[in-house]
């Protein structure tokens, strides 16, 4: 495996904000981010890294390829999904943020409670929490 620097997981997902301030304040009021890293050249934001205990999410300005969802027409490509200690306590919290909630907050069979919702321009996200660990393994043995 690849030596990593010091403090980075392996993977991070980097999204594109319109609006990367509101995002990085939102983000962490709504999910609990907190701000790892921000350069900022000229007054403007050009790199943040977001951490959540062991991972990580860069945020940066949209351009000819990279768009966030509500610019493009609500269309998104990928979404993801963050394992926290409470995730009831996180849904309530990102509610009362103003999260579009995609899906309610429910148990589902394979053993981890979650729910999704929408940021404030449009990335997917889903959150769970381990709660039936022998429904996870059910749900996951070979067959």
């Amino acid at each position: 495996m690849t030596d990593l620097p010091v403090g980075y997981p392996q993977i991070t997902p980097y999204l594109a904000y319109e609006n990367d301030r509101a995002a990085i304040a939102w983000l962490q009021k709504a999910f609990g981010f907190r701000v790892k890293h921000l350069v900022e050249e000229g007054g403007k934001i050009v790199h943040c890294e977001l951490e959540y205990g062991a991972g990580s999410v860069g945020i940066g300005n949209p351009d000819a390829r990279a768009r966030s969802p509500r610019s493009a027409g609500g269309a998104y490509s990928s979404s993801l999904y963050m394992f926290v200690d409470d995730v009831d306590a996180h849904f309530a919290r990102a509610k009362a943020a103003g999260a579009v909630i995609l899906r309610e907050l429910r148990t589902m069979e394979y053993g981890d409670r979650t729910y999704g919702c929408e940021d404030l321009e449009g990335h997917p996200w889903f959150f769970g929490q381990r709660v039936d660990e022998k429904a996870w393994e059910e749900a996951n043995r070979p067959r």
